[in-house]
C-alpha cells in the first residue's frame, strides 16, 4: 500500500509539478504558530495575566524562530507587507517590562 502511494505522489509531481516542498511555507507557519500557543498555554498555565502570557509568548516565539532562521527574519523586516511584525514585538517587550 505505501509503495503505491509513493509510487503514485512520484508520478503526480513529475506530471503536476506539485510535491510536498510546496507545503513548506504551510508547514513552517502551522509549526511556529503551535510553537507560540504551546508558549502561551504553558504560560498562562503557570498563572500570568493574559496580556503579559500573550507577551511572553510573542517575544519567546520571535527569539526562537531568529535562532533557527535568521534568513527568514531579514526577509521579515526587508519585505513591506511584514514589517510591521518588528513593532508588534517591540509593543510586546514594552508589556513584558511593564
Amino acid at each position: 500500500m505505501k509503495l503505491a502511494l509513493a509510487i503514485g505522489l512520484l508520478i503526480s509531481e513529475q506530471t503536476l509539478g506539485f510535491g510536498l516542498r510546496s507545503c513548506a511555507p504551510l508547514a513552517a507557519g502551522t509549526f511556529i504558530f503551535l510553537v507560540g500557543f504551546t508558549l502561551y498555554l504553558g504560560s498562562r498555565a503557570a498563572g500570568m495575566s493574559a496580556v503579559n502570557t500573550a507577551s511572553v509568548a510573542l517575544v519567546m516565539t520571535y527569539v526562537s524562530i531568529a535562532a533557527v532562521a535568521p534568513g527568514f527574519i531579514d526577509w521579515i523586516t526587508r519585505n513591506p507587507y511584514t514589517s510591521w511584525i518588528d513593532s508588534v514585538l517591540v509593543i510586546a517587550l514594552v508589556a513584558v517590562v511593564y
